[in-house]
């Protein structure tokens, strides 16, 4: 699948063992900052010979604001490829706030993914399918909002679907990776490969067979593939 106007941020994890350089490969790159002892690893890959290793203790990504975070109540798309070192305990993947009254949060905790939204004076909303991933198993993992209906897909097979509507404001915050912007904590410990978010599509609408190479290079109205 080709990078396109869509992808609004696409980390490959690619580069030097123990490099703390994210590179943003989509169209218009945004600067991404490491923390901690967030870093690239030849260890382990999905794709590409390496990927983001974070230790749960502090690791974690940031990307700064951006009006492409500002999904509205349109379609979205979030995928990415996950290994975990452990399942236990709250372990944030993509985070967001404003205050703590106007944020957003995806997150895995006690074998269930959640997609959780506050939004002021509007409420939110709580999206929770059970999940019981196996340690040191690589999984691409994708929530999909399609016309008020969000899905989790998990390996391109379905594991429940909400219908919520409520708009996703435009927050003021850091986009962070492997955090809770909220609390500070809850850190994941693992590794991420072929991180992207696409904007105003959902790159899915039913179960899929999941991606088998990294994402290339979109040219025009079709798709040059250039994978990496």
């Amino acid at each position: 699948m080709a990078i396109d106007a869509y992808t609004k941020l696409l980390l490959h994890c690619n580069g030097v063992d123990a490099s703390t350089t994210f590179t943003d490969s989509e169209l218009t790159p945004k600067t991404v900052t490491a923390y901690g002892n967030a870093q690239i690893d030849t260890a382990q890959s999905k794709f590409g010979g390496a990927s983001g290793l974070f230790d749960g203790t502090g690791d974690y990504l940031t990307v700064p604001d951006s009006d492409d975070w500002a999904f509205g109540t349109g379609d979205f798309t979030i995928d990415w490829w996950v290994r975990f070192v452990t399942t236990a305990g709250i372990q944030s993947f993509f985070s967001q706030e404003t205050d703590t009254n106007n944020r957003y949060l995806l997150y895995f905790n006690n074998n269930t993914i959640y997609w959780s939204q506050l939004v002021a004076g509007a409420g939110g909303n709580n999206i929770a399918k059970a999940w019981t991933p196996s340690i040191d198993t690589w999984y691409h993992v994708a929530l999909v909002k399609a016309s008020g209906v969000y899905t989790f897909y998990i390996d391109g097979a379905s594991i429940g679907s909400n219908t919520e509507n409520t708009s996703i404001a435009n927050l003021t915050g850091n986009l962070e990776i492997c955090r809770d912007t909220d609390s500070g904590s809850h850190f994941f410990n693992g590794w991420l490969d072929e991180i992207r978010i696409s904007k105003g599509i959902a790159r899915w609408t039913a179960n899929f067979t999941p991606p088998t190479r990294a994402y290339g290079i979109g040219s025009g109205g079709g798709f040059l593939f250039n994978y990496l």
